[in-house]
């Protein structure tokens, strides 16, 4: 199953849902969506549901961590009752960006999808290349985990210049 991106707002708090399998060639349009949601200051506070989230890749926690640095001071918060999700949030150090919950009520319902298209494969590569330093820059251990996949990048980037 493909990955969607669903919005919702209510009162200055947004609302994404992901669903399905969240892999980096559609990171651009969820990075661009992102970009368009601060053109007009921070929003009061942001939530992303995970809970129909069967696969999220490294790109986009990257994506969820720079998200979460843009917040600050205010918290982002991550519901997921899924145990593979949750080791992954775990895995790179999500515990000290997010607040974390298993479930929320009364969120608004996310019923406008995100026009999510497989970006183009310099987008996919710029976007995975940011995602992932965001990544590096949370702790040692990510650092170490992602480094050589930055540095194939921005390698084969130089090539093409």
């Amino acid at each position: 199953m493909s990955g969607k991106v669903y919005h919702a707002a209510k009162d200055g708090v947004h609302v994404l849902r992901f669903q399905g399998e969240l892999r980096c060639p559609v990171a651009p349009a969820v990075e661009d969506f992102l970009d368009a949601l601060f053109q007009d200051g921070r929003p009061l506070g942001i939530v992303v549901d995970l809970t129909e989230s069967d696969y999220i890749d490294s790109t986009h926690l990257g994506l969820l961590a720079s998200l979460s640095m843009r917040m600050r001071p205010t918290a982002v918060t991550l519901v997921s009752n899924r145990p593979e999700i949750n080791r992954a949030l775990k895995l790179v150090n999500f515990q000290r960006l997010f607040t974390l919950v298993p479930k929320m009520v009364d969120l608004p319902s996310s019923d406008t999808e995100l026009p999510v298209t497989e970006g183009r494969p310099e987008d996919v590569r710029d976007t995975v290349i940011s995602a992932h330093k965001t990544l590096m820059s949370l702790s040692s251990e990510n650092h170490e985990a992602f480094r050589e996949l930055v540095d194939m990048l921005t390698d084969q980037d130089n090539c093409r210049h």
